[in-house]
């Protein structure tokens, strides 16, 4: 069985999300595969379908509080096929095309018949090495679609969740300016002060004057780092979906941005 976590930001978003999970799971043949789903916006929804929906409103940690509550009500004998990790922005907040549902299906069934740990998803990087917490490296896999196989998810996930738990005492607020504790390296505390700034052209949400909101979304980040950075660590093999940028599944990433 193959399991898939969704987490709800946008109730609006939510039939969109589930039935795009659906078809990619319909494509991982693995039995019996079902999707939990938890809603962490303060609207409650309904789905067509009538899957199960957890409501968990305003998490610390967003998606991966998210995760952390579902994956909590797995049992051992849901993890034989690996989990699919998913927020509704997989498919609104970037282009998802059948092609995207091919690549990633490849890069999970390339996952998932390894003995080893290994995730699946969109590898970025920005060139360099990073750290947080003594784990490093120069790549990490997005977390609005990811998988976890059979041993990763035996093994890794339990101790990842209890880490990242308190990931915000990494970062903290003072007079309106971000600062990061020394378990985070000064090159990517540097990023994320650019990535943070309203005014920069590479701002996360320009003109955004919620500081507190950018305060959090740099503690998902590094989560979101942190998850792959402990990973490999841990020996843990990374397969992109995408492959190398001048690649043809590379190209199509680069092209499909462009024009959607």
């Amino acid at each position: 069985m193959t399991v898939a976590l969704l987490v709800i930001f946008y109730p609006d978003k939510a039939q969109k999300a589930f039935d795009l999970l659906k078809r990619l799971m319909k494509k991982i043949p693995d039995g019996q595969n079902k999707i939990l789903i938890v809603n962490i916006s303060p609207q409650e929804i309904t789905l067509e379908g009538e899957p199960e929906i957890y409501w968990l409103p305003t998490p610390s940690n967003w998606e991966f509080s998210g995760w952390a509550y579902l994956f909590n009500k797995l049992d051992r004998d849901d993890l034989t096929g690996g989990v699919i990790f998913a927020n509704d922005t997989f498919c609104h907040h970037r282009p998802w095309s059948l092609v995207d549902n091919m690549f990633f299906r490849s890069a999970i069934l390339n996952a998932k018949q390894r003995t080893t740990p290994a995730l699946a998803g969109e590898i970025c990087s920005l060139g360099s090495d990073f750290g947080i917490r003594g784990a490093t490296s120069d790549h990490w896999i997005s977390s609005y679609l990811f998988y976890a196989n059979r041993n990763y998810a035996e093994n890794l996930l339990e101790a990842y969740f209890d880490e990242i738990a308190d990931m915000g005492k990494e970062v903290s607020l003072s007079e309106d300016e971000l600062y990061f504790s020394s378990e985070v390296t000064s090159g990517l505390a540097t990023v994320l002060k650019k990535w943070m700034d309203p005014t920069s052209e590479s701002s996360w949400r320009p003109n955004e004057t919620n500081i507190h909101l950018l305060e959090t979304k740099t503690k998902i980040i590094l989560c979101e780092m942190y998850f792959s950075f402990y990973s490999i660590k841990n020996n843990t093999v990374l397969v992109d979906c995408y492959g190398p940028r001048w690649s043809i599944r590379g190209i199509w990433r680069i092209l499909i941005r462009k024009i959607i």
